[in-house]
């Protein structure tokens, strides 16, 4: 990989984390058994996922319980289906 490549990728990280305000985890090959194929995947779905032992569902949503988006404790997080969180 360039150079230029390797900073355009860390740029785009930076970029990402002012605007987004969960953490992100990167996987470039998408290699994470739990969510194949995807390179890009929020923290706190990644650990409520790796707490269960399976990839979540769809309808499920990941709840900070604080409401601080970049607090990815297990104790801080409770997994809610789209009905419950609304």
């Amino acid at each position: 990989m360039s150079k230029q490549r390797v900073r355009s990728f860390y740029v785009l990280l930076m970029v990402r984390e002012m605007a987004y305000p969960y953490k992100t985890r990167v996987y470039p090959n998408g290699d994470h058994p739990l969510f194949p194929g995807r390179q890009w995947v929020d923290e706190h779905r990644v650990v409520m996922a790796e707490h269960l032992g399976r990839g979540l569902l769809r309808t499920e949503i990941v709840h900070h319980k604080d409401g601080d988006p970049r607090n990815n404790v297990l104790e801080n997080l409770e997994l809610l289906t789209w009905g419950e969180h609304s």
